[in-house]
């Protein structure tokens, strides 16, 4: 599933971090798009699904 708009990918994009999501969210991402799960640590390709599986995420991500 894809926006038509971009105004609605952060809001899309956290609901699918919180639902656990992972095929959503990287629905989301272009190619060449990277996910940065905690300081420091860059994570890109299919390495997010291997990052995502891995790490747990104890704090929801909310969109502001």
């Amino acid at each position: 599933m894809t926006i038509d708009n971009a105004a609605e990918l952060h809001t899309t994009w956290a609901a699918r971090f919180n639902a656990k999501d992972l095929d959503g969210m990287v629905a989301l991402a272009e190619p060449g798009s990277v996910f940065v799960p905690q300081p420091g640590v860059v994570v890109e390709g299919e390495a997010v699904r291997l990052e995502s599986r891995s790490t747990e995420r104890p704090v929801p991500a909310i969109p502001r």
